[in-house]
């Protein structure tokens, strides 16, 4: 008789989101010419536009910051928070047909999505500081490992938020157009455009309640010592990124059967 051989459970979770991962690489990016180019164009472009728009109000640089890269460091860390966000909201709805497989767990579609963010905006990053040292711009990475926290710390904050809202989803889905609308304003709230220094002190506490504020900023900080960040904080940022991943993770556990049941 042929005798199976029983596989270690972490290589079928590794192989698992390997494949959910191809599977989203493919379903984002298959059908385009350009294929994960256009996850390059995209920022690329409007930093491109959100450049030209400063220039002609005369400002080409904040706090020592070359504009360019001073834009670039709040566009891509917001969006590593955003973009997980995201897409681990939508990853069981869009996976669902998949937990019919025993081996197949949400958790796994989750992660696959994570991951793929994740480098996807990393590759993009690198690019963009290659991009402006090929160009002349004064790039500078003068700690490092504040820019990794930072980034770490802003994915851990979108993955935690994002797995509470697929589970809210799950139980109310008319629940999404809420969510869609609560999101809409982080964009022009998170540092983005602006730091927090250049907020009058007495609207300041308005602003930096935000988790993502401090995540920008502390990017930005990492990158140039000549940066005040005198009003960022990595440990408020830690903080909430930890609280709501393990809360998210927490109603995952209670709810993850009901999921794939239904």
């Amino acid at each position: 008789m042929t005798q199976l051989k029983k596989r270690h459970p972490a290589l079928i979770v590794r192989d698992v989101i390997f494949a959910i991962f191809i599977r989203e690489l493919k379903g984002r990016f298959g059908a385009f010419r350009l294929g994960i180019g256009w996850a390059i164009i995209d920022p690329v472009a409007f930093i491109f536009m959100m450049t030209v728009f400063r220039s002609i109000t005369g400002s080409h640089s904040v706090q020592g910051i070359p504009f360019p890269v001073f834009f670039m460091l709040g566009y891509i860390p917001f969006n590593f928070f955003l973009k997980v966000q995201s897409q681990v909201t939508g990853a069981i709805r869009a996976s669902q047909g998949l937990f019919g497989y025993r081996q197949v767990k949400p958790i796994d579609a989750i992660l696959a999505r994570t991951l793929l963010e994740c480098l996807i905006l990393l590759f993009v990053l690198a690019l963009l500081f290659l991009v402006f040292l090929w160009v002349g711009v004064d790039v500078q990475v003068d700690n490092p490992l504040l820019l990794i926290a930072s980034i770490f710390f802003l994915v851990t904050f979108g993955l935690g938020l994002g797995i509470c809202f697929c589970i809210l989803q799950s139980r109310f889905p008319e629940s999404e157009k809420f969510i869609d609308i609560a999101m809409r304003p982080l964009f022009f709230i998170s540092g983005v455009f602006f730091s927090l220094d250049e907020i009058p002190q007495q609207y300041r506490h308005y602003i930096d309640w935000n988790p993502i504020v401090h995540g920008t900023e502390m990017a930005r900080a990492a990158c140039y010592d000549s940066f005040s960040s005198a009003g960022g904080s990595i440990e408020y940022l830690a903080f909430w990124a930890v609280f709501f991943l393990f809360l998210g993770l927490a109603l995952y556990r209670l709810e993850w059967k009901r999921i794939v049941a239904s």
